[in-house]
């Protein structure tokens, strides 16, 4: 990133009012940078990278412009804190907390999709039947840029509707060797929202919206809407204004999604019109909310000087939120060691979560009564459990290993989506019979699962404590010794060509050298590491 003033950051005597905006400037640039579809994957850590570069430069006027009286006996920490104060900028260690926290809830929703996702054999929006989907026999697929649209729109739910991923459910289809689309569609429910959205990640890929009240007033199910190819979906979305809507990729495809998802459907044939697509987003931080937080007492008095004293807290606390600026959409991980105890004591409840649950036997007993014994199993008993005082609101979480085994299982029903996975040595058998026996395990595995219905997709998780011992061993390929610190910064250092993001530029190189490892951060925690500009000896 370019900023005009930047000579300042070497100029000794340049004056303390002329700092300010110049490092003002450069901190609103980096905190009102914008997440959208094509950057989700490097927006923090790019930020996080820009952030400690501007520390840097604002230590070296701290250490060296005699109008900071820069006190050289604080701890570089301590030092910090006073620049920035005296720059009259917001505290470094809020700005780097929040960049962190928005790096790790993007990277806790990678991992959401990867374990939690439900995998189905048949195909989502499967091609039309005369348009050529067929891969040339031996020419192979063609490289096609990856979206992460799927990820985008877990992190819009999270963020902007304050809806976490474990109230959505999200179906994966499936794709065959001769597809074209190398990547198959998701069906994603929002229950909370009535809306349904089919994604696919690869680019020339259209992703639609659906109003899920319309579509079962049209009489409509998802076991449809599954098998309908994209000519299908437009002549649904054609016949019924205003069930659905068709958005393409553009650079407002975040505000396209979140414009779909919050207000009613446009009543148009098919797509947003150039005209009426959602203009950029207004410069709001990503970061900027997790810094203005009230104290957790201040915070609590507010809550409960407008909690109206019944119904569900939580459900309450969501849509309540949305008019205080000054209060988390996580509050228990905001306030998390700060007083937090729970909802309940928030607004000064009596704790009805810590109550004596049923046992298990009974609770599923008391569920299977009273089901009505069809339709989506989970959708149906969080609308029946409003009934039912003594209905937990996540029976996963409060009757785990306890008997809990899924929605279908509580109610006798074959769950669809379940799947008897191979134990481990069946697995590892396997695996390594199909191994090319060169190549990056991880990337081939991630290919080569799709054909086999037996393998997960998170087999470290899945196979934990179960044999597992990492991806080299899976395969029966010696694990790679990794050169000491010393030796592999040296090395680093000899072919870095001396400007640039360290970060980005390693991530290019490594693939040049075998013996780099991925994570040098954590391979040598401990054993030298000190940082990205430090491992090419930059300040």
């Amino acid at each position: 990133m370019q900023f005009e003033n930047r000579p300042l950051n070497n100029v000794p005597d340049a004056s303390l009012e002329a700092l300010k905006e110049t490092y003002k400037r450069r901190l609103q640039a980096i905190l009102e940078k914008q997440l959208t579809v094509e950057n989700i994957e490097t927006f923090a850590d790019e930020a996080l990278a820009e952030t400690v570069q501007l520390i840097d430069d604002i230590l070296i006027q701290y250490k060296n412009n005699p109008e900071f009286k820069g006190n050289m006996a604080f701890d570089t920490q301590k030092q910090e804190d006073e620049a920035f104060a005296l720059l009259g900028l917001m505290d470094v260690q809020e700005i780097l907390q929040s960049i962190i926290a928005v790096r790790d809830s993007i990277d806790a929703l990678k991992t959401y999709i990867q374990t939690n996702a439900e995998n189905i054999d048949s195909i989502i929006t499967p091609p039309q039947p005369d348009y050529s989907t067929e891969a040339i026999e031996g020419a192979g697929r063609f490289e096609r840029k990856i979206f992460p649209r799927l990820l985008t729109l877990l992190y819009i739910l999270e963020h902007d509707f304050d809806i976490p991923p474990t109230d959505v459910h999200i179906t994966q289809g499936a794709v065959t060797p001769k597809m074209i689309r190398a990547t198959p569609y998701v069906r994603v429910e929002i229950p909370d929202l009535n809306r349904a959205m089919y994604i696919c990640d690869e680019e020339g890929n259209v992703s639609y919206v659906f109003d899920t009240a319309k579509l079962r007033d049209a009489g409509l199910t998802f076991e449809v809407i599954d098998v309908d190819n994209k000519r299908d979906k437009n002549a649904l979305i054609a016949y019924y204004p205003g069930i659905g809507m068709r958005i393409i990729q553009t650079k407002n495809w975040r505000e396209n999604v979140a414009t779909v998802l919050g207000e009613a459907i446009l009543t148009v044939k098919a797509g947003i019109p150039e005209e009426r697509e959602a203009e950029e987003r207004e410069k709001v931080s990503e970061f900027k909310e997790r810094i203005k937080f009230l104290p957790f007492g201040d915070f609590q008095t507010e809550v409960r000087s407008v909690y109206h004293g019944q119904g569900d807290v939580y459900r309450w606390y969501k849509k309540e939120r949305k008019k205080h600026s000054g209060w988390p959409s996580a509050p228990e991980q905001m306030y998390k060691n700060k007083g937090w105890e729970g909802l309940s004591e928030l607004v000064g409840r009596e704790n009805f979560m810590k109550k004596e649950w049923l046992s298990f036997i009974d609770f599923q007993t008391e569920v299977s009564s009273v089901y009505t014994g069809q339709g989506n199993v989970q959708k149906w008993y969080h609308e029946e459990r409003k009934k039912h005082s003594d209905w937990p609101y996540h029976p996963q979480e409060t009757y785990k290993n306890k008997g809990w085994e899924g929605f279908s299982e509580l109610v006798g029903k074959e769950n669809p989506f379940k799947k008897d996975y191979l134990i481990f040595l069946e697995f590892q058998t396997e695996v390594r019979s199909v191994y090319p026996g060169q190549g990056d395990v991880y990337e081939w595995y991630k290919k080569e699962r799709k054909k086999h219905s037996g393998w997960p997709s998170a087999p470290e998780q899945m196979y934990k404590n179960k044999g597992w011992k990492g991806w080299s061993e899976l395969v029966g390929r010696e694990k790679k010794n990794f050169s000491p610190f010393l030796k592999f910064q040296t090395e680093v250092r000899s072919v870095y060509p001396g400007q640039g993001n360290v970060y980005k530029w390693y991530w290019e190189e490594q693939k040049n050298h075998h013996d780099w490892p991925s994570a040098p951060d954590q391979m040598y925690k401990n054993k030298g590491w000190e940082g990205w500009p430090q491992l090419v000896g930059k300040k």
